[in-house]
C-alpha cells in the first residue's frame, strides 16, 4: 500500500505545476483547443506537435476506479466454487468433494485516497468492461484497449458532479518527475505497463508521464450510457511476524480457511508462486503468496445496496479469517482508501 500511496502522490503533484486557468469563461476560444486521442499524447508531446503545459480536449468516460498498481497476491486465475458433490474413491467409496471451475479475475481497482480540493479521476475510452481480462496462449495476461485510461486532477466539487458520466474535458499536459514515476508506475510488471501506458512510457525521449489537470468540463452524449459495472475488490495484509517460516503461515492459512468457512473443502490452485484457493459460498476468494494474504470479491458499484451488503461481507469475513490465523498483520493493499482506517484496525484488535 505504501507503493499506492507513491504512485497517488506522484500523480498529485502534477497540480502544483499547472497555471490557474479554472474557468471556460478564461478559455478564450475553446475550438481552437487541439483534440488529442488517448493514444497520441505520449507521442505528440515528444514529436512537439504539443507541448508540455498546453491545453488540450479530450472525451471519454470519466470514472472513479482505476489500476494503478497489482497486489502482491494477484492472480491470473480464479478458482470458481460451484458446490459440493460425491464421487467415487480408489475404493469405491463415495467422498464428499468440492466442484470447482477455473476462470479469469478482473483487474484489481483503486479508489484513490484524495487531498484538500482535489481527487483523481480516471479517463477511459469506453465505460464497458474497464477491469475483465483475457489470457493468451501463452498463458499471459491480455491488456485490451478498453482496460487502459488516463489520469486527471480535478476539484472535488465537479468530481461528484460529472463522475459517472461521458464528457468532455479542457485539460492541461502536466509532465510527471521521470526518476519517481520510472521507480514506481509498473516497471518491473509488464502487464501494468501496458495498463499504464496512455500516460506513461520509459521509452520516450523527451517527456515519459504525464497528467491532465481539468481546466473544463461538460457533458456529453449519455444516450447509450448503462453502469453495471463489475470492479475486483481488493484487500491484502502482509504478515509482518519475522521470525515466522512460510510453512506455519500457509498452515495457519489452511486452517483459518476451512474453519471460517464451514462446509467448504479447502480447495487450492498452485499459479506460479500465488496460492489461489477457492472462492467460498458467498463469492471471496482468498490467496496466499510467501508472507501477503489476498482478499478478492466481485463487487458492482453501480447498485447501490448491493454493493454496502458486499462491503459488510468483506470484512466480516476478513475480521473471522485472521482472527483465526492470530499474526500481526499490516495493511499492504486496498481497492477503497475510504475504508483504510477500518481495515487497519481489524489487525489491531
Amino acid at each position: 500500500m505504501l507503493k499506492t500511496k507513491k504512485i497517488i502522490d506522484i500523480l498529485k503533484a502534477g497540480s502544483k505545476y499547472s497555471n490557474t486557468i479554472d474557468m471556460v469563461t478564461e478559455i478564450k476560444n475553446i475550438l481552437q483547443i487541439d483534440f488529442i486521442q488517448f493514444d497520441q499524447f505520449l507521442e505528440k508531446l515528444n514529436s512537439r506537435e504539443i507541448n508540455a503545459y498546453d491545453l488540450v480536449q479530450i472525451e471519454g468516460f470519466f470514472s472513479e476506479f482505476g489500476c494503478i498498481e497489482l497486489p502482491m497476491t494477484f492472480s491470473k486465475f480464479r478458482v470458481i466454487n460451484e458446490g459440493i458433490t460425491y464421487m467415487p474413491n480408489q475404493q469405491g467409496v463415495l467422498e464428499r468433494v468440492q466442484k470447482t471451475s477455473i476462470t479469469t479475475p478482473l483487474l484489481p481497482s483503486i479508489y484513490p485516497d484524495d487531498v484538500d480540493d482535489h481527487k483523481i479521476g480516471f479517463l477511459y475510452p469506453t465505460h464497458k468492461r474497464n477491469f475483465e481480462i483475457g489470457i493468451s496462449e501463452k498463458q499471459s495476461i491480455q491488456i485490451e484497449e478498453r482496460n487502459k485510461f488516463i489520469p486527471f486532477l480535478i476539484d472535488t466539487e465537479r468530481y461528484y458532479k460529472y463522475c459517472q458520466k461521458y464528457v468532455r474535458m479542457v485539460c492541461q499536459v502536466v509532465p510527471l518527475n521521470e526518476k519517481m514515476t520510472d521507480n514506481l508506475l509498473g516497471i518491473n510488471d509488464p502487464e501494468l505497463k501496458e495498463i499504464i501506458g496512455y500516460f506513461n512510457n520509459n521509452y520516450y525521449p523527451f517527456i515519459t508521464s504525464y497528467i491532465l489537470i481539468c481546466k473544463h468540463i461538460e457533458f456529453i452524449d449519455q444516450e447509450n450510457l448503462e453502469l453495471n459495472r463489475t470492479i475486483w475488490f481488493s484487500i491484502e495484509y502482509e504478515v509482518s511476524n519475522s521470525d515466522i517460516s512460510y510453512q506455519i503461515i500457509s498452515s495457519k492459512f489452511a486452517k483459518a480457511y476451512k474453519k471460517t468457512n464451514g462446509y467448504n473443502l479447502p480447495v487450492n490452485f498452485q499459479n506460479e508462486d500465488v496460492q489461489v484457493w477457492c472462492d467460498n459460498k458467498d463469492g471471496i476468494q482468498t490467496l496466499l503468496k510467501d508472507n501477503y494474504i489476498g482478499f478478492y470479491k466481485e463487487v458492482h458499484p453501480d447498485n447501490s445496496s448491493e454493493y454496502r451488503d458486499d462491503m459488510e461481507l468483506i470484512e466480516k469475513y476478513i475480521i473471522e479469517f485472521l482472527s483465526v490465523m492470530k499474526l500481526k498483520c499490516t495493511l499492504s493493499f486496498i481497492s477503497d482508501y475510504r475504508r483504510k482506517k477500518i481495515y487497519e484496525s481489524i489487525v489491531k484488535r
